[in-house]
């Protein structure tokens, strides 16, 4: 309990005693009466223990079955202390729990006498009067009591006319409404509005509540007015925390409720209205509606920004490059800058997308301890007219306004592109140690990482500076990820050993939550699918090494050794890392017969049938093979992480 020393109470005692004992040493009559004061909050603490061993006591005896005992017990506590809310409210859930509503009325009562300046004691007794209204029809008459009170209390709450008033009456409008008297709450919701001149007076909550009970329309018009609130609508307008943006997104997006939505929304338009309705067309996937709709009502450029992004996010690449263009035109300089970079990276992903997308077995492949590059990540072309286009304008903003960003997206294509690595390393290092963006810094490290680990600068010295760089990049996330890069280097060095120790050191010391737990665990998980066959476990390192370095041919030969394995998942493993190279090498049906070796239920046979389902879906356009290897997986697999993305996809193919 912390201790509180009243300044007043000392400086009391300090004048009576130097009133009355002029020779006596005032300090020492302080520390004194200070050594009392702290003893007294010590017995207050002492005290309040006691209550909760009491408690805990009692609670004790009702779960043991001794009910009688533990009744007295939580009544000799709640006599001798009628207003300790601690003792009161665990008295009252035992009186719920034995359905004692007379008593609990009672105690109820009696809080709330003795708590005469608590409203929170007056609302807890109104609560338990409704409450106990719900459970014996020979109750009833204690609702209109409990109504009397909180409308007592919210006539209390509007003669304060302050915040604070206006929120404890929020508060108990929001207990009508859980007490089913929505009528009584929405006639005190609308007195509020309409004689305090506050119109969106719990707008937010009640189109909350509209939004739960499927009642549409009027949820919707509830949010519109919720914007009419400054601090709502910059909440809105800038994506914060709380912002309504996240409950729009819980609408339905079935035909009768977009009817009802734009309906309501083209009835008597405003802008924020037509902005509104415009993050509603993007979600259902109008892209050319919304881009026109929020270009002719954005509220702020910084608005329109972010929708050009989602945009991005979306590969609509033409409704993005419609607004980056348009906001090229800005009196904002770091406006005109963020376009300019958000263009250059639709040329750039414009020009990647020969690239095939397997949308899960991509993020599987990627999120593995290898972080290996996604399916089909050959085909892009590095020296395409459209990257070289993305590089004129990355420099132009280097050349105005120093862009940091765009330096960084340079020298990354370019390491792709160029195979003079230690120039690349040259253009990191000097990233890593001039730029002024702490994130920029901290990738163009890991890109130095990667870069020494492609071109097999793979030593001590490679470890030493990823040592340093936990030095000087000591946020939890960031030294996870040099942790990773570290376990990737020992992986490629063979020292399996202590790679599985720091494994599972690091699974006991991190949240499974982590962003980097999976990627710990699927290297842990790796080692152990080969039970200490070191001898198989060094041909994968060397197959995998050659595999992420394009060397296809070896780590084919590799893997194909692999396969003879005595160990049913270690030929499973090689058949799919095989698939995955044909895959890349665009010879679909020799990927497709490897997956077909892979029989047996394990977790390859899983990834393999849902790969086999991506390919006809997403590369081979063969939707009658997708669904039936879809509807397998969903069969064979039904409590898989990717069951509801697969369920989701399939209803979007058959309906």
């Amino acid at each position: 309990m912390k201790i509180n020393f009243d300044i007043k109470i000392i400086l009391k005692y300090v004048i009576l005693i130097s009133i009355l004992s002029a020779n006596e040493n005032v300090l020492e009559t302080i520390k004194r009466k200070s050594k009392e004061i702290k003893s007294n909050n010590s017995q207050s603490s002492l005290l309040q223990a006691t209550d909760a061993q009491i408690v805990k006591k009692a609670i004790s005896h009702e779960n043991a079955g001794l009910i009688d005992e533990a009744h007295l017990i939580f009544k000799q506590l709640f006599n001798e202390n009628k207003t300790n809310s601690y003792i009161y409210n665990n008295y009252k859930n035992f009186l719920i729990r034995q359905e004692d509503w007379s008593q609990l009325i009672n105690i109820s009562r009696e809080y709330s006498s003795n708590n005469t300046n608590n409203t929170n004691a007056r609302l807890a007794l109104a609560e338990n009067l409704l409450y106990v209204s719900q459970k014996d029809t020979m109750l009833y008459l204690y609702e209109t009591e409990g109504y009397e009170i909180i409308n007592e209390l919210i006539i209390d709450g509007i003669s304060n006319k302050s915040a604070i008033g206006f929120s404890k009456i929020k508060r108990y409008i929001s207990r009508l409404i859980h007490y089913d008297k929505f009528d009584f709450a929405l006639e005190k919701i609308q007195y509020i509005r309409n004689n305090y001149d506050i119109e969106n007076f719990y707008s937010k909550e009640l189109a909350k509540y509209y939004l739960d009970n499927r009642n549409y329309q009027n949820s919707i018009t509830e949010y519109i007015l919720c914007l009419s609130n400054q601090d709502e609508l910059n909440k809105y307008i800038n994506k914060h925390y709380g912002s309504i943006e996240k409950q729009l997104s819980q609408f339905p997006n079935d035909e009768n409720t977009r009817y009802i939505i734009t309906n309501t929304l083209l009835n008597n338009p405003s802008k924020i209205k037509n902005n509104v309705l415009a993050q509603f067309k993007f979600k259902w996937e109008d892209f050319d509606g919304a881009c026109d709709l929020m270009i002719e009502n954005y509220l702020v450029e910084k608005n329109l920004y972010d929708f050009g992004v989602s945009f991005v996010n979306q590969s609509s690449f033409k409704n993005a490059e419609k607004i980056f263009k348009l906001l090229m035109t800005s009196t904002n300089s770091e406006i005109i800058e963020l376009s300019i970079l958000q263009l250059a990276k639709i040329i750039e992903k414009k020009s990647i997308n020969n690239k095939i997308y397997l949308p899960i077995s991509d993020r599987i492949i990627q999120n593995s301890f290898l972080e290996i590059s996604p399916f089909g990540n050959d085909n892009i072309n590095y020296k395409s007219d459209e990257l070289s286009e993305a590089v004129i304008m990355y420099d132009s903003l280097i050349e105005k306004y120093n862009n940091s960003r765009a330096r960084y997206n340079i020298a990354n294509l370019k390491s792709n592109n160029d195979d003079n690595y230690e120039k690349s390393l040259n253009d990191f290092y000097a990233l890593e140690q001039n730029s002024s963006n702490r994130n920029i810094r901290f990738k163009s490290a890991i890109k130095i990482i990667e870069i020494k680990i492609k071109n097999n600068l793979i030593n001590d010295e490679l470890i030493e500076l990823i040592k340093k760089y936990k030095t000087r990049y000591n946020k939890s996330d960031e030294i996870e990820y040099l942790d990773l890069k570290y376990f990737q280097i020992l992986f490629y060095l063979k020292q399996f050993d202590d790679l599985k120790e720091k494994l599972e050191q690091k699974l006991k010391n991190i949240d499974k939550k982590n962003d980097y737990y999976n990627e710990f665990l699927n290297g842990l998980t790796l080692l152990m699918l080969f039970n200490k066959n070191n001898d198989e476990l060094i041909i994968l390192s060397d197959a995998l090494y050659k595999m992420i370095n394009r060397q296809y041919d070896k780590s084919t030969t590799k893997l194909e050794s692999l396969t003879n394995s005595t160990s049913e998942i270690v030929r499973n493993l090689s058949f799919y890392y095989l698939a995955y190279i044909y895959i890349n090498i665009e010879d679909y049906q020799a990927a497709k017969a490897f997956l077909s070796l892979i029989e047996t239920n394990d977790i390859y046979s899983e990834l393999s049938l849902l790969l086999n389902a991506e390919l006809d879906d997403f590369v081979l356009n063969d939707i009658n093979s997708a669904v039936d290897n879809y509807l397998k997986f969903m069969d064979n697999f039904q409590h898989s992480v990717f069951y509801e993305e697969i369920r989701l996809r399939l209803e979007r193919i058959i309906g």
